[in-house]
């Protein structure tokens, strides 16, 4: 192999490891704006159960107003669904959802960044080959150099 045959080659590899930090540093940049979006998930979950708490506790408190029976068990009985029912359990469900799918693509870029990091050492060991070559290439030229010289 030629001087710049093994040159050229070189360049291709540092040209890959060069898109491959690209690609890492991107799933790592997704890393993290997954990550906060999980944290926002985590969030308004909290909120979304303290805000039932809280609802919850008022309900009992207007059920211990007298002289409103039908009004308050009409009430209660329908606040009590939206509170413990099927829309909250749905809402709530839902935002584990988000999480697990979150947990899912963060994995998935994981895997991403450690697929990049593979062909980076591989590339690096490539490079340190065809830079021993290219060392072996040129002293045989000079080695033929000097022997012409006799």
């Amino acid at each position: 192999m030629t001087k710049s045959e093994i040159s050229h080659r070189i360049s291709q590899l540092e040209w890959d490891i060069s898109g491959a930090k690209s690609r890492r540093a991107g799933a790592e940049k997704n890393i993290r704006q997954l990550e906060a979006l999980s944290s926002c998930c985590n969030a308004y979950q909290a909120e979304l159960e303290s805000v039932r708490i809280v609802r919850k506790g008022k309900l009992e408190d207007f059920s211990g107003i007298p002289g409103q029976a039908r009004l308050v068990d009409v009430y209660g009985a329908a606040m009590g669904q939206q509170l413990n029912g099927a829309e909250y359990a749905r809402a709530y469900g839902s935002m584990d959802a988000a999480r697990a799918e979150i947990s899912r693509e963060i994995e998935r870029q994981r895997q991403a960044i450690n697929e990049c990091n593979g062909r980076i050492a591989g590339a690096n060991g490539s490079i340190g080959y065809w830079r021993q070559q290219l060392a072996n290439v040129d002293k045989e030229a000079e080695n033929a150099g000097y022997r012409a010289g006799f």
